[in-house]
């Protein structure tokens, strides 16, 4: 049997240099582009800045049956941290 829960509410703030939870990403810290401030992260393929509002997902494996995907959207990003907030949905195998 397969076991799928949705809609997980997620919300989160780091500061600079903390991991993610649930994740292989990192918040760096925040930088300049094009004018704007954008919160840097590691462990993204592509493109590693998220301006305000941006969105962001992450597919996952957590343990060896026990997948995770995130759907978040960058809440703010100021002197404390990023804020991400969104939701998880859950997969266990058998």
């Amino acid at each position: 049997a397969l076991l799928n829960y949705r809609l997980i509410s997620t919300n989160y703030q780091m500061p600079p240099g903390a991991g993610i939870p649930g994740t292989t990403l990192t918040y760096v810290g925040t930088t300049t582009q094009a004018g704007s401030e954008v919160a840097e992260l590691s462990g993204l393929t592509g493109y590693p800045y998220l301006a305000r509002g941006d969105s962001l997902a992450w597919t996952g494996k957590l343990l060896n049956n026990v997948y995770v995907r995130y759907d978040w959207r960058v809440l703010d990003i100021n002197e404390f941290g990023l804020e991400l907030t969104g939701t998880a949905e859950l997969w266990i195998t058998p």
